[in-house]
């Protein structure tokens, strides 16, 4: 009896030690196969490019996707100023398609109208128009100057034109005054405009214009469509002008380019006047910015009206925008009760 239970125990220790064996193995294989099948995945570029977009969610946290862009949309109030009396935009999300250059997607992303502090009713009737619109919209407050001798001895811009050039008889204009706060009013803005970041590999359309203007209907999707026609590398564009255009400045059948003579005083003709609606871009506002400082100063129009050697400056045919019937500023010009070219 004593050998008997000898023996079972001896023959159950064995069998623990094969069933210990065999699960070894058991495991071993499986080791082996989850090694295998996760090479090949490492190893397989269409599972890597599966798995791409999980890792770049990881590193981009906080920032949205092209398709999260699509849906931005941007109001504005008024908030704080900056250097420049820009009022900066308050954002909010909605239904904005960001802009491409070039492309039927192509739109204004951002516009700035130039405004005088007394001008309230102006400012009242320009924000009643930008807000039909889902484009952010500022206020630049225009500078005004009752003469050239008042721009020299201002403390912040009267060291600026003592380095700048005027033009022949612009110092003995009576309205020097004028042009010089016009011109600081522009490129002030642009100076604005260029200081806002933005990636480098994106392009930005912005509209500058002034507070006595309206939009056309459909205005957005004609100029989503005309923009295809501009020359890419614009310095600035006017989508809306006065006086007459030549045809022989027509570079195709959308787009003149603005060149001089500005006005022909034999004829009693001007050519693409006006600064009311101009779009420039982030690609070329820097350079715009340099060229236009080596223009010798005079009214801003005619400075745009310069291409192609100095500014590639273009007018579209088609108008954009047209005068709202508002009084002019200026202190020697008016507006036509029938034309919105000044007389």
């Amino acid at each position: 009896m004593g050998l008997q239970t000898k023996e079972f125990f001896l023959m159950t220790r064995k069998n623990k030690i094969k069933t210990k064996k065999m699960s070894f193995l058991i495991f071993f294989g499986f080791l082996l196969c989850f090694v295998s099948s996760s090479q090949m995945i490492l190893d397989n570029p269409e599972i890597q490019i599966s798995l791409q977009p999980i890792v770049e969610e990881k590193l981009q946290i906080g920032v949205p996707s092209k398709e999260d862009n699509k849906n931005i949309k941007v109001t504005t109030t008024t908030t704080k100023k900056d250097e420049n009396n820009i009022v900066s935009p308050v954002t909010t999300k909605s239904d904005i398609i960001p802009s491409e250059q070039n492309s039927p997607k192509a739109r204004i992303e951002q516009i700035v109208y130039i405004n005088l502090n007394k001008r309230t009713d102006r400012r009242e009737a320009i924000e009643k128009e930008l807000s039909k619109y889902s484009i952010p919209f500022s206020r630049k407050a225009a500078h005004q100057f009752s003469s050239l001798k008042d721009a020299k001895s201002d403390s912040h811009y009267g060291p600026y034109f003592q380095k700048r050039e005027l033009a022949p008889g612009v110092e003995s204009k009576r309205d020097a005054g004028f042009i010089v706060s016009v011109y600081l009013s522009h490129t002030s803005t642009y100076e604005y405009l260029a200081s806002i970041p933005h990636n480098d590999k994106d392009n930005h359309y912005y509209l500058v214009m002034e507070d006595d203007y309206k939009f056309v209907p459909d205005w957005q999707e004609i100029f989503a469509r005309e923009i295809q026609y501009v020359p890419a590398d614009f310095d600035l564009l006017r989508i809306s002008s006065w006086g007459e255009p030549r045809a022989a400045d027509l570079i195709n059948d959308h787009v003149y380019s603005a060149k001089l003579p500005f006005r022909e005083i034999e004829k009693g003709v001007w050519h693409y006047g006006g600064a009311h609606a101009v779009v420039v871009q982030s690609s070329t506002l820097r350079n715009l910015m340099a060229k236009m400082e080596a223009i010798p100063i005079t009214d801003i129009d005619e400075m745009m009206t310069n291409c192609c050697d100095r500014i590639k400056s273009y007018v579209l045919k088609g108008q954009l925008l047209v005068h709202n019937g508002a009084k002019s500023d200026h202190p020697y010009r008016r507006f036509s009760a029938d034309s919105p070219i000044l007389q």
